[in-house]
């Protein structure tokens, strides 16, 4: 027999009372910080894709006169800041408070803060008519926007130990919305608020102010849960009913890692000499990441340079070559980002459940990434739009998972938020270079060629399925550097697993 009482928490199944597991304390700051981090990062893709839908449409405000060619420009600027920002924020984080280093859960609410800013600014260009303020503003909200996506790095692995593959692919399955979103619902605002010749273009922009507005006060959250100071919130023990608030000896070190209670780092791996200023931990700091982590930086870098610039160009392609509306050309732009929400979580989980290591990541990875290369080479030689695509995305779903659920087998572990740097900074170079090549083929061969974009995001796409086949068969492997297993990381938690499995 199976009885349920409505209205509480026990249910009756065959004699024995089943209650919901509560979410294990330890775990609890993690998993709030997950989904707020998944919302913050959501408002940050919708905000990166947003000219994209309307790329068309742009050339028709007569204010703006937003060329194929300022278009392009205003593509790399958004992305060309942020091959550096993200590298010397992750410096920052990594030398200890004591030589003028910021946790990196502080710098995370920093540059929520400064995209809200860059997004209103752009906002005020579009409502103006000024171009020049427009830039400013995509530029300002360029500058951080991989870094919104990297920082975090620095702090949420350690909130929830033994589970990054889960909790890698929910965040990007869940960030993904913001994309969706964007080609989903950016063409009806576009239309409802005056379409052509309107106010269309400048509504957009100013829904993008709005959720820029709105990353604020959630990572303002993320940061008060990281650090303790919402513990009540959580149900968890305060520094002040523990005893140790205002007693110099029992703070810990916040470049000390503890599983246990998920502690901030802002240490390098290797704590750096006495004597050493800022600049001589930071410099010490980037000595301590390993040569084969360059590699699989570069690879990721060629694999987002493969992507990531259809997304800015695949609307507009799909109603100069195939005669979509704006309407069915963003309909169809949404089958990637829907594979990127449906796909992350699973192989994540995959990760975690089967133990994957390092080398059998990149093996997949290298497969996908090839894909990712057939698939525009078929859109480029004008074969159906859907199936390619299809293709495109889910490939594009299996590398992007691949990449961050192997991070840890490559990167220092209290390296993070530098390492995430570092491949912040290799993605959105790869981000503003490619752009910028395929405005120049394009202003060169005229809007209807679009076979030369393809060919150079194949290439893309080869050199990362080369790149992860080289580092699978262990090209790169160094001796002097024991890197993280993440097998070996899953036998250390094999305690964290069965409370997480039930919470």
């Amino acid at each position: 027999t199976s009885t349920r009482r409505r209205g509480g928490a026990a249910v009756r199944r065959g004699g024995a009372i089943m209650r919901p597991t509560p979410i294990p304390p330890h775990l609890r700051k993690g998993v709030a910080c997950s989904i707020l981090l998944a919302f913050v990062m959501a408002c940050n893709h919708f905000n990166r894709d947003a000219p994209g839908v309307i790329e068309e449409q742009l050339r028709l405000d007569p204010k703006l006169d937003v060329t194929p060619e300022r278009y392009s420009t205003m593509t790399a600027l958004y992305f060309l800041p942020s091959s550096v920002v993200p590298l010397l924020l992750g410096l920052l984080s990594a030398v200890p408070e004591s030589k003028g280093g910021v946790p990196s859960v502080v710098v995370f609410v920093g540059v929520c803060v400064t995209s809200a800013l860059g997004n209103f600014v752009a906002a005020l260009g579009a409502e103006r008519g000024s171009f020049p303020t427009l830039l400013a503003g995509r530029g300002i909200a360029g500058a951080v926007y991989e870094a919104v996506d990297m920082t975090p790095l620095g702090f949420i692995p350690q909130l929830l130990p033994g589970r990054w593959g889960t909790v890698s692919g929910f965040i990007n399955g869940a960030l993904r919305l913001g994309s969706v979103a964007a080609f989903g619902l950016l063409p009806f605002a576009y239309v409802g608020f005056g379409g052509d010749g309107g106010d269309g273009a400048r509504s957009v922009f100013w829904v993008c102010a709005g959720v820029g507005a709105l990353m604020v006060p959630l990572a303002t959250m993320v940061n008060r849960i990281a650090t303790g100071r919402a513990n009540a919130l959580l149900r968890l023990p305060t520094e002040a009913s523990s005893g140790t608030e205002g007693d110099p000896t029992q703070r810990r070190d916040p470049g000390t890692i503890s599983a246990a209670d998920g502690a901030m780092t802002t240490a390098a791996s290797a704590t750096p000499p006495d004597g050493l200023g800022a600049a001589g931990a930071a410099l010490h700091a980037l000595r301590s990441v390993p040569s084969k982590f360059w590699v699989y930086a570069g690879g990721s870098a060629c694999m987002y340079g493969a992507v990531v610039p259809f997304w800015l160009y695949g609307a507009g392609f799909l109603q100069r070559e195939h005669g979509y509306s704006i309407d069915r050309a963003g309909t169809l732009m949404l089958i990637p980002e829907l594979a990127l929400c449906a796909l992350s979580v699973p192989i994540g989980v995959a990760v975690d459940r089967f133990r994957l290591t390092f080398a059998r990541c990149q093996r997949w990875y290298a497969c996908g990434a090839l894909t990712i290369a057939a698939s525009h080479l078929g859109l480029g030689l004008g074969g159906d739009p859907r199936l390619f695509v299809l293709s495109l995305g889910t490939a594009y779903a299996c590398c992007n998972q691949l990449t961050w659920a192997s991070f840890p087998g490559v990167c220092p572990k209290d390296l993070m938020s530098l390492g995430g740097g570092v491949v912040a900074c290799c993605i959105n170079l790869a981000c503003a270079i490619v752009p910028a090549c395929i405005g120049a083929i394009r202003s060169g061969s005229g809007d209807g060629e679009e076979l030369g974009m393809f060919v150079l995001l194949c290439a893309c796409g080869s050199a990362a399925a080369g790149v992860g086949a080289a580092l699978s068969a262990g090209m790169f492997d160094e001796d002097e550097f024991k890197y993280v297993d993440m097998k070996e990381e899953e036998e250390e938690t094999m305690g964290v697993r069965s409370e997480w499995e039930e919470a």
